[in-house]
């Protein structure tokens, strides 16, 4: 039988693969993987994924790169970027 945090990582890894996202939250060591793919799936509720993965390398060099993480800030942040990026795109399609 799989354990419950092996089945979290596989479920992550297989969202990431199909969806065809970048693996930067895999790259914050200290969050889990259940946090990392409900992160992952409140965002593709959410968003389009094209701003998703934008967001997701703009988190990657404004925090992980400069190692300024805050596990418990990342999915706010996350949503933060994804709303900017698509205000950004409804105003220019006015």
């Amino acid at each position: 039988m799989i354990s419950q945090k092996k089945q979290f990582r596989n479920d992550y890894n297989a969202i990431l693969y199909y969806e065809k996202l970048p693996n930067v939250l895999g790259l914050v060591e200290e969050l889990p993987y259940s946090r990392k793919l409900k992160i992952i799936e409140k965002l593709l509720r959410r968003y389009k994924k094209e701003n998703i993965i934008v967001a997701l390398e703009e988190y990657k060099n404004r925090y992980i790169n400069i190692d300024r993480v805050n596990i418990f800030t990342i999915e706010n942040i996350l949503i933060g970027i994804c709303e900017v990026i698509k205000n950004e795109e409804e105003r220019n399609s006015l």
